[in-house]
């Protein structure tokens, strides 16, 4: 009787830890929805917010902050708004959620629509791959790059 009981307690433990991994499988992709719409508005808040302090971003021609990475995505977004480039809407595809613990890695394509100096664009492709870590409940940003696909 004292196995069965181990038993039923080791298959419900690991029921909750799978129901516990699609949750934050979930929740991760929820932030990175929330990141991208965030940056495509210039919301420097929303993305400052669900970034770690020790953040960094790993850009073809340096390394930036948190503070850096904000700052640009701003002068970015600002430009592209001025020059008339503008992200009309975009689809999330080929996700990959792999959790390590508290450390998550996350990476997926994002696949874009909208205007270039007025001219419109169509399935314009990127690759995305952050590095996210759970502190106190909550998924913060640590790292994160962006490869734009050209072909």
């Amino acid at each position: 009787m004292k196995v069965l009981g181990i038993l039923v307690l080791i298959c419900w433990q690991s029921l909750a830890a799978s129901a516990q991994h699609q949750k934050d499988v979930e929740t991760l992709k929820q932030l990175e929805r929330a990141w991208l719409e965030a940056e495509f508005r210039a919301d420097t808040a929303t993305i400052a917010r669900l970034m770690d302090d020790a953040f960094i971003a790993v850009n073809p021609d340096r390394i930036a902050t948190k503070r850096e990475e904000l700052e640009g995505i701003h002068r970015n977004i600002t430009n592209r708004i001025k020059e008339g480039n503008l992200v009309e809407s975009f689809e999330l595809a080929d996700f990959q959620v792999r959790l390590y613990d508290r450390i998550a890695i996350v990476t997926f394509l994002c696949v874009s629509k909208g205007t270039k100096k007025g001219v419109s664009f169509h399935n314009r492709r990127t690759r995305m791959y952050d590095v996210w870590q759970k502190k106190h409940g909550t998924w913060k940003a640590l790292s994160s790059q962006v490869t734009p696909i050209t072909r």
